[in-house]
This record gives structure tokens, C-alpha cells and sequence, in this order.
């Protein structure tokens, strides 16, 4: 076969025609599209990358509030532990108050039961001493005891302040002029003598007189001047010594 320049000139406008329609109508199309779908895969790429970034973001983000709120639980936890510590301390300390003061008071009152104990003991035997006094002495009292009680009576009144005597006196003329006089034997002459002038003395002037016996007196006498008693008399004396030992066993229970 036998070629020419004008076949091949031919041959060679055909070639690049159908290169220009190739690239026209063929890759170009394929190139669009492969720039169009390396344009998504860059943008789910960048997508994809921003995806990754907040998802790290996030973890970070999480494993960050994670961690603080481990630290925030242990803190809670010390907090807890320590405010329960501080409660079971005050609760220990309460129940250990508590049973100190009822061991106390325990032992307080047990020493109460003591002291009230001995001074009950106390108190009866000192109204047995009073009343086995009384017994005794209404046995060896005498004519001689009670002429004494007579005359300290006398001297006593003798003694006395003046405002107290002027007072005794006012009090006597506003009520009865009679002096009852009771013995715990009847008086005798001598001692109506030793009595009689010391209240009249004390009295101002010179009052009737009645005279009377009560053996329960056991000694001395009792002296009614209207309100007025004058009392030396073993009786009323140890009647005197039993109420100062209740009063002084009362103010001792009081200071309790």
C-alpha cells in the first residue's frame, strides 16, 4: 500500500479530531467527575477531620470532667468521712459526758443516801440521848437543882439589857396583870423569895402570883408574863437542844 503526505496529513487531522472529541466529550466529563468526587472525599476529609478534632475535644473535654469529678467524689468522700469522724467524736464525747455526770450524780446521791443515812442516825440518836437524859434526870433531879434554875433565873433577869426589860414589862401591863408560875415542883418559900423581887424588879411593880406543879418540867420553872415565857426549866432545856439539832441538820440538807 502506498502512502502519501496527504494520507498521512489526513491521518494525522483525524487523530487529533478524535483527541480534541476524546478530551471534549470523554476526559474531560471523567476529569470533572473525579475532581468532583476528590472535592467530597477532601470535604468528608475535612469533615471527617473536624469530626475527629471535636470527637478528641469531646473525649478530652469528657476524661477532664471525668477526672474532676473523681476528684470532686474523693473530695466528697474525705469530706464525709471527716464530717461522719466529727459526729462519731461528738456523739462519744456526748454518751461519755452523759455517763460521767450519771456516774456523778450516782455518786452524788449515793453519797446523799450516806450522809442523809448518818445523820438520820444522828437525829435518832439524839432524840434518844434527849430522851434518856430526860429520864435520867428526872431521876437524880432535887429540891437543890431547881432552887439553882430559880436562881439563875433571877440573876439572869437581873442581867438583861434594859431596852429588853422595858420591853418584857410593856408587853406584860397590855395583857393580864397575874404571873402564872409553874414548878416542876411545887415552890417552896425560900424560893418564891429568890423569884418574886427579880420580877418585880423586871415587872416595875409588884403583880399577883399563882402557883403551879408539872412534873414534866423535871427541874426548874416556867414563867408566863401574858405573852411572855420565861423558861429555865430542864424540859424546855433539852426541848432547846433536840430543835438546835434539827435546825443545824436542816441548814446541813439545805446546803446540799
Amino acid at each position: 500500500m502506498e502512502l502519501s503526505w496527504t494520507t498521512i496529513a489526513l491521518e494525522a487531522i483525524n487523530f487529533l479530531i478524535l483527541v480534541w472529541l476524546l478530551k471534549r466529550f470523554l476526559y474531560r466529563p471523567v476529569l470533572n467527575v473525579i475532581a468532583r468526587r476528590k472535592a467530597d472525599i477532601d470535604k468528608q476529609l475535612t469533615e471527617a477531620e473536624q469530626t475527629q478534632a471535636q470527637a478528641d475535644e469531646l473525649r478530652e473535654r469528657y476524661e477532664s470532667r471525668l477526672g474532676d469529678w473523681e476528684q470532686e467524689k474523693s473530695e466528697a468522700r474525705r469530706d464525709l468521712q471527716r464530717e461522719l469522724d466529727e459526729e462519731r467524736s461528738k456523739k462519744v464525747g456526748e454518751i461519755q459526758a452523759a455517763l460521767e455526770a450519771e456516774r456523778q450524780r450516782s455518786q452524788v446521791l449515793e453519797q446523799r443516801r450516806g450522809q442523809e443515812a448518818v445523820r438520820e442516825a444522828e437525829r435518832t440518836a439524839m432524840a434518844q440521848s434527849t430522851q434518856f437524859a430526860a429520864r435520867l434526870l428526872s431521876r437524880l433531879s432535887g429540891p437543890e437543882v431547881q432552887a439553882r434554875l430559880i436562881t439563875m433565873l433571877a440573876e439572869d433577869l437581873a442581867g438583861l439589857p434594859e431596852a429588853r426589860r422595858e420591853r418584857i414589862a410593856q408587853i406584860w401591863q397590855q395583857g393580864e396583870s397575874n404571873v402564872r408560875v409553874v414548878g416542876a415542883q411545887p415552890l417552896t418559900a425560900s424560893e418564891q423569895q429568890t423569884l418574886e423581887p427579880a420580877l418585880e424588879s423586871l415587872l416595875g411593880q409588884r403583880p399577883t402570883y399563882s402557883y403551879e406543879a408539872d412534873a414534866h418540867l423535871i427541874a426548874g420553872v416556867r414563867v408566863h408574863l401574858g405573852a411572855t415565857v420565861l423558861r429555865a426549866n430542864l424540859l424546855d432545856e433539852l426541848a432547846c437542844f433536840a430543835e438546835f439539832a434539827d435546825e443545824h441538820y436542816q441548814d446541813q440538807r439545805a446546803e446540799q
